[in-house]
């Protein structure tokens, strides 16, 4: 009776165990292989073997050859990420181009062909020769030195102009003069395209103004020379040169004051305009030495340009900030309340006046972590 039924229970258990092993031999197999890609660069193309030769890197950092066969069943890729045909793919494949090959359990499976980036260069014009449809540039090489380089308008070459739209050739060439920036574009070895980049405004005297003289055209600005020395120097302006105020807007040569800083703009040889600068604010920080709330002044001590100690008395007018420690702005009453001889403050002004004074709030020392309990037993 026993024996019975213990042959009857694995008779009951032995179908869903051998279930479970199935299954889990089925998930194994269903475990994902992994592609491996590699990159190379095109030695030899070799259509009637049905072969391609490429260069590639090791581990190691050693290049060797590799040939790859192009077995029934491979993907081919062109430079265009459409899938091609093997007799079109190896026909446009050429020594130098790279070439991505993807592997699946060591066989071959695909094999793209990676296009070529455009790289630009930049140049300064130096002949244009329309007759022979071509342009004599000035580029500096890696190794930083100039040396010229002649540009051949083929068919198919693109022509930007400094406008940004596409030219045709003839205009193009004519509004080209020596000494005008291009950027050449080349794909493969071939230039594709051709742009010229407009100059850009660029600062040709800055300083701060001394006097305007409207009626001449004319402004003075204390300028500092390469010797480091100030010296004032007068600019003549052209009639109708646009002047660009504080905030950017465009104004006249009579709004600018004396003490602006100033930057009278160059372009193409002449100039564009006078700007003035905005001003920042200068930010002086010191320690609080006393505080009259009845005065609404501060008195702190700070560092002056000779490395010397100095006091200096600030006046909480109206329209001054106060930030308080914790980042928010204060009423004045209460700042000038938590405010204690040897605190820090920053204080802020524009143009000479204070604009804002900042509490700072003291930097706490990092706390030091107490000595874990040695794991040692001390003999007693």
């Amino acid at each position: 009776m026993l024996r019975s039924f213990f042959y009857s229970m694995v008779l009951l258990l032995l179908p869903p165990l051998l279930g479970a092993a199935a299954e889990a031999e089925d998930k194994k197999e269903d475990k994902p292989i992994r592609f491996q890609g590699s990159y190379g660069t095109v030695v030899k193309v070799d259509a009637d073997k049905h072969s391609v030769t490429i260069k590639v890197r090791g581990r190691d950092g050693k290049e060797t050859e590799k040939t790859i066969e192009l077995k029934e069943g491979v993907k081919l890729i062109g430079a265009d990420g459409k899938e091609d045909k093997e007799a079109h793919f190896l026909k446009g494949l050429h020594a130098g181009e790279h070439v991505m090959v993807m592997e699946k359990e060591g066989k071959v499976v695909e094999i793209r062909d990676i296009p070529t980036r455009p790289w630009g260069s930049f140049g300064h014009v130096v002949k244009v020769d329309a007759a022979k449809h071509s342009i004599t540039i000035k580029i500096r090489g890696r190794d930083g030195k100039e040396a010229e380089k002649t540009i051949e308008l083929k068919e198919g070459v693109k022509l930007i102009g400094a406008d940004g739209k596409e030219d045709k050739e003839a205009h193009f060439l004519m509004g080209l003069k020596p000494g005008e920036q291009l950027m050449v574009v080349e794909r493969e070895g071939k230039v594709v395209e051709v742009r010229d980049i407009p100059e850009r405004p660029h600062v040709k005297f800055a300083g701060s103004a001394v006097k305007v003289d409207a009626a001449k055209h004319s402004i003075t600005l204390k300028v500092r020379g390469r010797d480091g020395k100030e010296e004032e120097k007068t600019v003549e302006l052209p009639e109708g040169i646009k002047v660009f105020g504080k905030e950017g807007k465009e104004g006249k040569l009579t709004e600018v004051a004396v003490g602006d800083q100033v930057l009278v703009m160059e372009k193409e040889g002449k100039l564009e305009s006078v700007r003035v600068m905005r001003p920042y604010p200068r930010m002086t920080y010191g320690t609080v030495v006393k505080v009259e709330a009845a005065k609404h002044s501060i008195t702190f001590k700070l560092k002056g340009k000779d490395g010397k100690e100095e006091e200096k008395t600030v006046t909480i007018k109206e329209g001054v900030k106060l930030i308080g420690e914790d980042g928010k702005e204060d009423k004045e009453a209460h700042f000038v309340k938590e405010l204690h001889p040897g605190e820090h403050i920053l204080v802020m002004e524009l143009e000479g006046k204070v604009i804002e004074i900042r509490d700072l709030p003291e930097r706490k020392p990092p706390e030091k972590k107490p000595d874990k309990p040695s794991d040692k037993k001390t003999d007693k």
